[in-house]
């Protein structure tokens, strides 16, 4: 996912709900800080960036009148717990290389 996918996707309507578009652009900020050495400067321009869409994203949901009222991902997120950090992730990726072949495709 990527940010003029997003944008194709929002002019032709292909977002079916606020919070599928607010999903895609979270996997966004999540792929970056995952892919990307923490501190590099594509990190630091992720943050700002994300920080920004939120800033823009609370001014818009106030303007709607959905201040307060939370979306599917932040539901969802508080029904697992607290959500994964970028390391847990980076974790998690790391052991999955490791494992041989012939682990992964059992699942399949």
């Amino acid at each position: 996912m990527d940010l003029s996918t997003v944008r194709s996707r929002l002019l032709t309507g292909d977002y079916q709900s606020l919070d599928e578009f607010i999903a895609q652009i979270q996997l966004i900020w999540d792929n970056c800080k995952l892919y990307n050495m923490a501190g590099s400067g594509i990190y630091k321009i992720c943050e700002k960036m994300e920080r920004s869409y939120n800033r823009e994203l609370t001014k818009f949901k106030n303007a709607q009148g959905l201040i307060g009222k939370r979306t599917a991902r932040e539901k969802q997120q508080d029904d697992a717990g607290e959500a994964v950090s970028a390391d847990a992730k980076k974790d998690l990726c790391a052991r999955i290389r490791k494992l041989p072949a012939d682990h992964i495709t059992k699942f399949a």
